[in-house]
């Protein structure tokens, strides 16, 4: 089986629905149908007591695909730090965590082109949650699990294809702090269904209908009163037409949430091909975010009057691409309104969700890449990005202080990375360096911060089978920093790990 990880970055909401407003991560998989049976085994383990175990074992026949992984990973996360330079080390503590994940896929396809896939996954994770700088001990936990089963089924015919899909989730998330006297029990049943057809026409002109549809129902102790429930739909319809160079789609989508009407929400994409090599793009939509369980339903604070936040983003851009060299270039701007948040009233004890805010975001994002290679066995990839985000409130909060015009909380005004990815027969080695400026917390200002990551793997077959043995260096200059005030992250520490693959059972990723 082989997965495929893909980041759309933009406003989506009119093909992906709430949240889908600055960027998207989408998932998919497709059955390699080999036959006979394969498999593969992993170890990992590294500083401050990780340890990890993955194994996967598939078989193939015919028209059939099965495969099963199992991963299991546990860390005490034990690492030392000062919380001001001038302060002796100490220990974070009460940091341990433990994840199970358990994921069974089984295939079945057909000659004309139809293809029937199950999917199960179940996970479970127990994590202990440290004291902040600003307390002396901590005794929070958390655990959560998931059971998740979908059925899929996909018809391809040429440029036509029809996707559905169903599926049930059981959730859960269970909270307890003996310290503060909580113990909080949260459970979520989650059935989903979607389709989309995608229609060729003539001219180089394509139609893809859809729906999608949702129930969710919810029991968290006292907090929520009963158990609530909530039913969502859209129908969403998309058109793309290309002529010479230039390609153009427009997509509309219609929902409701939970009796709350969502509104329309268009969207319009164009790409012009200038010249070979230049590429201009720019794109127009509508997006918005649905008031979650919590932000409706939770007490107190709760309110079901709430609005869905809405606004609009616009992005502008260029790619150019000669030789071994790539840049690009875009722009962007969003506005949102009714921005909700979680705020206490003058005349209230406890905090409660409002549509208090407005914000908007502009900024500008620079991509350079270099690309060389030598034959088949080695090659050497650059990349380098800057980000400039002025992300504002437009209305001033009384509690929590926000002032009008003050840059949102954990969004760095200048941020930027860089990547050496260097491979010789092999082996491979990859450089890393990240650079956040200083951000608003909501309790003190996060320091600017620069790390760097280390990444060596060495890949050779052996008597049939691959082996896989790598190791990092994380946090190479031995930083310290945060990137959420008050929560300090370990300094420079190794990873190691060795995978073993029988026959041809790799994922991949891009």
């Amino acid at each position: 089986v082989a997965q495929t990880v893909t980041l759309t970055r933009g406003g989506n909401a009119t093909l992906w629905g709430s949240g889908a407003v600055a960027a998207t991560v989408s998932l998919d998989d497709q059955a390699a149908y080999r036959p006979g049976l394969t498999g593969a085994l992993g170890l990992t383990g590294g500083a401050f007591g990780e340890q990890g175990l993955s194994a996967q074992i598939g078989y193939g026949r015919g028209h059939w695909q099965g495969s099963l992984s199992v991963d299991a990973r546990r860390a005490d996360n034990d690492f030392r730090f000062r919380a001001d330079p001038s302060l002796p080390e100490q220990k974070q503590t009460n940091s341990s965590l433990r994840q199970v994940n358990v994921r069974y896929d089984l295939y079945r396809r057909w000659s004309t082109g139809d293809e029937l896939a199950l999917h199960y996954w179940a996970a479970a994770t127990e994590r202990q949650i440290p004291p902040t700088l600003t307390q002396y001990e901590s005794a929070a936990h958390q655990d959560d699990g998931a059971h998740r089963l979908s059925l899929r089924y996909r018809r391809e015919r040429g440029a036509y294809s029809l996707k559905a899909t169903a599926g049930y989730f059981a959730e859960r998330l269970d909270f307890r702090d003996t310290l503060a006297g909580v113990d909080s029990r949260s459970r979520f049943d989650i059935a989903l269904a979607d389709v989309t057809v995608a229609i060729p026409m003539r001219y180089q002109q394509s139609l893809t209908v859809g729906g999608t549809g949702s129930y969710t129902r919810a029991r968290v102790d006292d907090a929520y009163e009963g158990r609530p429930s909530e039913a969502s739909g859209a129908v969403l319809g998309s058109y793309a037409v290309a002529w010479q160079n230039l390609r153009v789609q427009a997509s509309a989508r219609y929902g409701r949430a939970g009796g709350l009407s969502l509104g329309f929400t268009p969207a319009l994409g164009l790409e012009y091909r200038l010249k070979p090599g230049l590429t201009l793009r720019g794109r127009l939509s509508r997006d918005y975010r649905a008031p979650t369980f919590n932000d409706r339903y939770y007490r107190p604070g709760g309110n079901p009057d709430l609005r869905a936040e809405s606004g609009y983003s616009t992005e502008l851009g260029g790619d150019w691409q000669s030789g071994g060299w790539t840049a690009g270039l875009t722009g962007f701007y969003r506005s949102v309104e009714d921005w909700i948040l979680w705020a206490r009233a003058p005349d209230q004890s406890f905090f409660a969700a409002y549509n208090l805010a407005a914000v908007t975001s502009s900024g500008l994002e620079p991509r350079l890449g270099f690309r060389k290679a030598w034959g088949e066995r080695t090659a050497l990839r650059i990349d380098g990005g800057y980000d400039y985000v002025l992300a504002v409130n437009e209305r001033a909060v009384e509690l929590p202080r926000i002032d009008e015009g003050q840059q949102l909380w954990y969004v760095p005004r200048h941020s930027g990375f860089a990547t050496v990815d260097f491979r010789q027969n092999a082996w491979h080695v990859r450089y890393t360096h990240r650079w956040r400026g200083q951000t608003l917390g909501i309790n003190d200002v996060v320091a600017p911060s620069q790390t760097g990551d280390v990444r060596v793997h060495f890949e050779t077959p052996w008597r049939g089978q691959s082996i896989l043995t790598f190791a990092e260096v994380r946090n190479v200059f031995d930083v310290d920093y945060q990137l959420i005030e008050r929560r300090p992250l370990p300094g420079r520490h190794l990873r190691a790990g060795v995978r073993v693959t029988l026959g041809d059972a790799r994922f991949r990723k891009t």
